[in-house]
């Protein structure tokens, strides 16, 4: 017979941990072993003669933790049958002290057996308990089973996103495969308003249930702003349970009127603005392990990444719809003045036309080339100011003087239309700092499409108004209105071809983006109001105010042309390699009486220069084999040719090419289609007393 302090020895020293309980509904720890010490961190004086399930009781925050009732169960079964009874794998926290003092349930997992332990006489006396802690077994399975389906999740996800091409398309299927994986109630895609403090939310419910009213908005602050700074700050939100969490049980009704009990909240914050929320929403309260947030955070990244994605495509399709649409809307605009050319070219070529015929068919060609000249020129307009590539010239303006100046040159098409124009003006100064030429063209370009969209016969009302910090001017219209859907980027280039299909209204849908480069170059804001189709439009454009005590601005740059006249005839030497134009600029200035010479070729330009100098040369810019900066440099080396006038007609027409034309050596630098009065008002300046238009007959 063994000595007892073997079996003693035995139990205390066994690699198993154990303990012995007294056979009771509430058992008293008799005895335990040095394993169980070390697994559960206690001493031994701590625990024996204590009852077992006070100390080691249940986690009463943690609603998934069954150890103690498994236990006891176990342990009465034991009691009544007298029989061992094994538990399967048992998940039963224990609470442990952390360094810092403080106590905490820490999650361990056991596999246990209960056994009876009966006297000679057969009466029980004892349960050995035997358990062995495989926490650190289970976690390495569970990471290993974790990160397979999270990858089969991953992967399964990438392919649903890969497919899809809308944004809100993106964030249902996210979160509808989220909350069918983590099994939960409601998985939200909240857009957040964080100037306003206010959200929209969409939902995917396990119900099936609908979701909320499009546009409904909710406010941040009625979910508590310990909350809401959590998000804004990017951190994830845990809430284990709304009711019991201090940050949201003062809140618990708002969180109730929404059905969540738990919540755990992925923030996207952009531009240190809180931007979009994903949000795991339980209506019971729910432990979130460190596994369910890391795949969370991973699926918010990998739908926001998707969603921007399909966002940038989204735009680019619009870009490339909405440049398909401009080019064909351009060739419309072009071929439109093309077609009365051409007839008029017709006509003057057959000969047959009298002298009524003739002016009519030269206004026709006038009115419609100078209809492309503008087209051209707000195309390079835009481009130039959308570019960067236009600098204000700020001085002291009043815009008292910008918008009569405005007036006058719209008021002819007014006029043609029958529209009824009304002036609203204060009586003191509108001072602001600006650009005369470019704010004249911001009130120019929105009357002008006021007097597009309105009906003959509509009413049209300019008003201007000073407060103390701005200057605002404000052009309404009783006209065929904007759609609220379009009004968002009416300031877009092009957005014209979705206002009026029918291109009945001509024009290529650039004067409003330009007013918006415009305005926004002066500091300023330009907005829109309607309220629909049928209804008028009102614009307005909101300028810094300059205080009365600025410097009296200067009058607004109104260009305006003098017929001069000449004594004599000029020499004229024309260097251009388009024949055509050339010819009919020779045809236009012997006309005006001067003697023109045509070349178009630089080289023998330069030699018919030497051999007979002119007094004015009128020299293209992109000829063969030497540009015009060139022809002009070697005309002015030349003694001979060295004081003539030199004039650049050219197709560059950007300010860089105009300084550069003047640098070469040009006096004047015209772009190509010249004005015809202008052209001969330079030649008249050169020879006082011949008329500088062209005479009826």
């Amino acid at each position: 017979m063994l000595a007892a302090f073997v079996f003693e020895s035995a139990f205390r020293l066994s690699p198993f941990g154990g303990y012995l309980l007294s056979p009771s509904d509430d058992p008293v720890i008799l005895a335990v072993n040095d394993t169980f010490l070390r697994a559960s961190g206690r001493r031994r004086e701590e625990l024996v003669g204590q009852r077992l399930f006070a100390a080691f009781p249940g986690d009463p925050d943690d609603t998934g933790d069954t150890g103690v009732a498994a236990l006891k169960a176990s342990l009465a079964r034991v009691v009544a049958t007298g029989q061992v009874d094994t538990l399967p794998l048992q998940r039963y926290p224990i609470r442990v002290q952390r360094a810092d003092g403080s106590e905490a349930f820490e999650e361990r997992w056991w596999y246990a057996t209960s056994t009876p332990i009966f006297d000679e006489h057969g009466t029980m006396v004892c349960i050995a308990h035997r358990n062995d802690d495989v926490t650190e077994r289970r976690e390495v399975a569970e990471a290993l089973r974790r990160s397979t389906e999270r990858q089969a999740f991953q992967l399964a996800l990438s392919d649903r996103l890969r497919a899809l091409g809308s944004p809100d398309e993106i964030a249902r299927t996210a979160t509808a495969m989220l909350g069918e994986t983590f099994a939960i109630a409601r998985v939200t895609y909240v857009e957040v308003d964080d100037t306003s403090g206010t959200f929209v939310q969409r939902h995917w419910r396990s119900d099936g249930g609908p979701e909320p009213a499009h546009g409904e908005r909710r406010r941040l602050e009625e979910f508590g702003s310990a909350i809401i700074e959590t998000l804004r700050r990017g951190e994830p939100l845990v809430i284990r349970d709304v009711d019991t969490d201090l940050r949201t049980r003062p809140h618990a009704d708002a969180y109730a009127s929404i059905g969540v009990r738990s919540n755990l909240a992925i923030p996207l914050v952009k531009g240190g603005r809180l931007s979009i929320v994903l949000s795991l929403q339980h209506d019971r309260p729910r432990h979130w392990n460190a596994a369910e947030i890391e795949l969370a955070l991973d699926v918010a990244e990998r739908t926001w990444l998707a969603a921007e994605n399909a966002r940038a495509q989204e735009e680019l399709r619009e870009a490339s719809r909405r440049k398909d649409e401009f080019l064909a809307m351009l060739a419309h605009e072009l071929r439109n003045p093309l077609a009365p050319i051409r007839v008029a070219a017709d006509l003057l070529g057959r000969s047959r036309l009298d002298e009524a015929g003739l002016q009519r068919t030269s206004a026709i060609l006038t009115r419609q080339v100078r209809h492309m000249t503008g087209l051209v020129d707000d195309l390079l307009d835009v481009s130039r100011v959308t570019r960067g590539l236009v600098t204000i010239d700020a001085a002291p303006q009043d815009m008292k003087a910008v918008v009569a100046n405005a007036v006058e040159q719209v008021r002819p098409m007014m006029e043609t239309h029958r529209h009824h124009l009304a002036l609203e003006l204060p009586a003191g100064a509108a001072l602001v700092s600006g650009d005369a030429k470019r704010l004249v063209q911001v009130v120019v370009n929105l009357m002008n499409n006021a007097a597009k969209y309105t009906p003959p016969g509509g009413r049209i009302h300019v008003s201007l108004a000073v407060d103390a910090a701005h200057v605002t001017v404000e052009v309404l219209d009783n006209g065929i209105g904007i759609d609220p859907a379009l009004q968002p980027r009416i300031f877009e280039l092009f957005a014209q071809a979705d206002r009026s299909p029918d291109r009945s209204q001509g024009g290529l849908g650039l004067g409003l983006a330009l007013v918006r480069s415009l305005v926004e170059l002066h500091g300023g804001q330009v907005g829109v109001h309607s309220e629909g189709p049928g209804t008028g439009s009102r614009f307005t454009v909101t300028l810094p105010r300059l205080s009365p005590s600025a410097d009296a601005p200067g009058p607004a740059d109104t260009p305006s042309i003098h017929p001069a006249a000449a004594r004599r005839g000029l020499d004229v030497l024309v260097v251009d390699d388009n024949a055509d134009a050339a010819d009919m600029l020779m045809l236009l200035l012997q006309a005006a009486g001067h003697r023109v010479r045509v070349e178009h070729d630089p080289a023998r330009a330069l030699a018919e220069a030497a051999a007979h100098p002119p007094e004015v040369g009128i020299i293209d810019i992109g000829l063969p084999g030497m540009d015009g900066y060139e022809v002009v440099r070697r005309l002015r080396a030349d003694a001979a040719t060295a004081g003539a006038r030199y004039i650049a007609l050219t197709g560059y027409g950007q300010a860089a090419d105009r300084q550069r034309a003047l640098a070469a050596g040009f006096d004047e630098h015209l772009v190509k289609p010249a004005d015809p009065d202008r052209l001969l008002a330079l030649l008249g300046a050169l020879s006082p007393g011949l008329s500088a238009g062209l005479s009826p007959g």
